[in-house]
């Protein structure tokens, strides 16, 4: 009952406001009779100038069919039709729009923006016949229009004849096919139409697309195939439009793309190879994520003015701390090593440096406002593709049918052709300055969860020329220091179940599927550790992380033995009392008892870069609060302790560190050195030498680091090492290997 209410409501809305706005116009009363009347007369006065255009697309060269849309405004529905050309393929049907005859082999038509190679061929129908094929000879590019030529001439076709003497508009006709249907019609243009754009500074007309313009005494003043005119009433008939034949049209495509080819380069960055870290329970590695593990990417990049090269390729922190090699591809396929510059805050962008300068036309960027009086304006839309040291560019034309916020507020543009959410095109104006980049927000998800948006150009030219546009985080670093670059939270805890949630009333925060729980619940948080500093309490449930600047988050996930990660924690849990029955062969396998800080935890927390401010999202007493804290790294752990590998006896030492020191209850100062690795095969494995046992003291002497052990070992062949075993010490003696069998 509202339902029907509200939509009678708004229709006498509706045609009461369409009533209001013909009586202000025409000052009289809305006739049926009369409006029939005025579609018959000038359906008899015009439709022999009127045809339809089919177009049928095909696959492009390489037999693909092309991402592309081309979007038709109705003159009957006011709604935009939109063609897929994979649809149109797959079905033959073809794309049909009006076309209005201008000369007796000249018809003009709407620009579809199609490439030359995906048309097959072009039918021109007059009073439903097939009449003749015909070709695109010309384009208006300022009036989105372009001219037919007819293979012959077709009996009956009259072309239009704009008067001289013709007025302002006042009415816009149109004869279309609407599915399958013939329909014709009117719409009033009236002085209410005309707009001022504040921002930009300009009047324009807004007026029904694909239509004949007809003044007063319904003369023909022009042709519409937009729905903004600018620049006051000038209403000129066709003949008097910019024209461009084809050749010219698409010369000037080709002069673009080829400007673009020349500041374009294929680009490939190498990274060191990670070292990944054992999972403590399935003896198996893991990292962050899949792309944590890529050690190289094939991507593009563009000349800047400053000489250096912007490169459309985002690293996460770890990715970028392994930064080996950057290489630029010449177009002669000569290649240019680049130096690491920055990586911009908050967008996927890096910026290089080459080490020889660079030829080419530097890339320059629209500002905001110019973007904003765009609106109807030509442009060239182009996508970029580096592989393999090849870099291929491809352009098409197109039009603006859509100014809209963005990121920031800053206005972002939009074409009528094309994927507009993919936001893998670049838009370029008709002098060669970039409008639109695609480009990777920076909002804490993993870099396959989400893909490359849409930016305006202008915002990345702001933060270029701003005194500080990269993230300071996000830089190379050496292996000490990349080892270093782990942030530790400092809790245990185990992931939410749908038991849990629902026991504990979260179904508003928190949720748990088949395959993976979202959230985690706080059991244990470590004295002195990160999480006690920002005041995190065992029973909290950690939702998500996310930027300040962002709302959306990386949610906590865990897999469902996860939460098992620091069984061996304590000393009861690992299986001490089975250690000497164990063969050698499985040293390598066995998990380190006092766990790990690389966790998937710490690991997801680390990537969001050391140093940089970082919310958490939780749940305390069943209400939903965020943190704010600033991201440390942990410094030195097991992973990254500096190593002493004693070669003839064929075992590897490491200083302890702060989570081997509380596993064995050792106090600062006390001495010892833990055993890292065992070869197998080795004089120690065959003396009884364990790993994660602890080296106290050799041939009596304390030793506290392996500075010291390997001063009291260098060129000995045979020691007495004291070890401790938890609480119990024993000693092992070991008599180095020699020649070649040492190595």
């Amino acid at each position: 009952m509202r339902k029907g209410l509200l939509l009678w409501v708004l229709s006498i809305f509706l045609f009461g406001g369409v009533a209001v706005r013909l009586l202000a116009e025409e000052n009289q009363e809305f006739s049926w009779d009369g409006a029939v009347a005025q579609n018959q007369s000038l359906f008899e006065q015009y439709s022999a100038s009127i045809v339809d255009v089919a177009i049928y697309v095909k696959p492009n060269e390489y037999g693909r069919i092309p991402d592309f849309g081309v979007r038709y405004l109705c003159p009957n529905c006011g709604s935009y039709h939109t063609h897929s050309l994979e649809q149109n393929i797959i079905q033959r049907k073809p794309i049909v729009l009006p076309g209005f005859a201008v000369a007796e082999d000249k018809v003009v038509i709407q620009n579809t923006y199609l490439r030359p190679e995906w048309i097959s061929n072009i039918e021109v129908r007059f009073r439903g016949e097939v009449v003749s094929k015909a070709e695109i000879t010309a384009f208006f590019p300022d009036e989105n229009a372009v001219e037919l030529t007819l293979e012959s001439p077709v009996d009956g076709l009259k072309p239009l004849v704009f008067a001289e003497d013709a007025g302002v508009p006042k009415t816009a006709f149109y004869a279309i096919e609407e599915d399958s249907l013939r329909i014709c019609g009117t719409k009033p243009v009236a002085s209410q139409d005309v707009k001022y754009n504040v921002t930009v500074g300009y009047h324009y007309l807004v007026c029904t697309a694909n239509v004949l313009l007809l003044d007063e005494a319904k003369q023909p003043v022009t042709l519409a195939f937009q729905t903004v005119r600018k620049g006051g009433m000038d209403f000129a008939p066709p003949s008097a439009w910019e024209r461009l034949s084809s050749e010219e049209y698409w010369g000037q495509e080709a002069a673009l793309r080829e400007r673009i080819a020349k500041s374009a380069f294929s680009i490939s960055i190498t990274l060191e190879t990670e070292k990944k870290q054992k999972d403590l329970l399935r003896g198996h590695y893991f990292s962050l994520e899949e792309d944590e593990n890529a050690t190289s990417f094939e991507t593009y990049g563009m000349l800047l003015k400053s000489g250096e090269v912007l490169v459309f390729q985002e690293l996460s922190p770890a990715q970028t701390a392994r930064l080996s090699k950057i290489t630029i591809t010449l177009q002669d396929n000569t290649e240019v090593n680049a130096s690491f510059v920055g990586s911009l805050r908050r967008f996927g962008l890096l910026v290089v440096k080459p080490e020889t300068p660079l030829e080419g036309t530097p890339l320059e960027f629209a500002t905001a406002k110019e973007c904003m009086a765009m609106f109807c304006e030509p442009v060239a839309v182009c996508s970029l593709q580096g592989k393999g040291g090849d870099l291929t560019v491809q352009c098409n034309r197109s039009i603006v049918d859509e100014v809209s916020a963005s990121y920031s507020g800053v206005p972002l543009i939009a074409t009528a052709n094309g994927n507009r959410s993919s936001g893998s095109e670049f838009i370029f104006r008709k002098d060669g300055r970039l409008c639109v980049l695609p480009a990777r927000l920076r909002i804490g998800k993993k870099s396959y969860d989400h893909d490359p948006e849409p930016i305006p150009a202008s915002l990345i030219g702001e933060m270029l020329a701003s005194e500080n546009p990269y993230d300071s985080c996000n830089v190379p670093r050496d292996k000490e220091e990349q080892n270093r670059m782990v942030a530790n939270l400092g809790i245990q805890g185990q992931p939410l179940t749908k038991q849990m949630i629902q026991e504990r009333h979260l179904e508003k925060f928190a949720e748990a599927t088949t395959y993976s729980t979202k959230g985690m619940l706080v059991t244990t948080v470590q004295p002195g550790s990160l999480a006690e500093s920002i005041g995190l309490q065992p029973d909290d449930v950690l939702l998500f992380f996310r930027n300040p600047d962002d709302y959306i988050g990386l949610e906590i996930e865990m897999d469902s033995d996860e939460g098992m990660m620091g069984m061996f924690d304590e000393e009861g849990g690992f299986p001490w009392e089975h250690y000497d029955e164990l063969p050698e062969q499985y040293f390598e396998m066995i998990p380190q008892p006092w766990g790990t800080v690389r966790t998937k935890l710490n690991l997801t927390l680390s990537s969001f870069g050391i140093g940089n401010q970082v919310v958490v999202g939780l749940v305390r007493n069943n209400k939903f609060q965020e943190i704010e804290f600033t991201l440390k790294a942990i410094g030195d752990t097991f992973e990254s302790a500096p190593r002493y590998r004693h070669r003839s006896m064929g075992f590897t030492v490491a200083d302890l560190t702060p989570e081997v020191k509380g596993y064995f209850h050792i106090k600062d100062g006390e001495p010892g050195v833990v055993v890292a690795q065992i070869r197998t095969g080795s004089a120690a494995s065959g003396a009884g030498l364990k790993p994660y046992e602890v080296i106290v003291a050799v041939d009596g002497e304390d030793v506290h680091d392996i500075k010291e052990f390997q001063e009291l070992t260098n060129k000995k062949v045979e020691c007495s090492f004291t070890v401790r075993r938890l609480v119990n010490s024993h000693v092992v003696k070991i008599k180095g290997k020699v020649g070649p069998v040492a190595q």
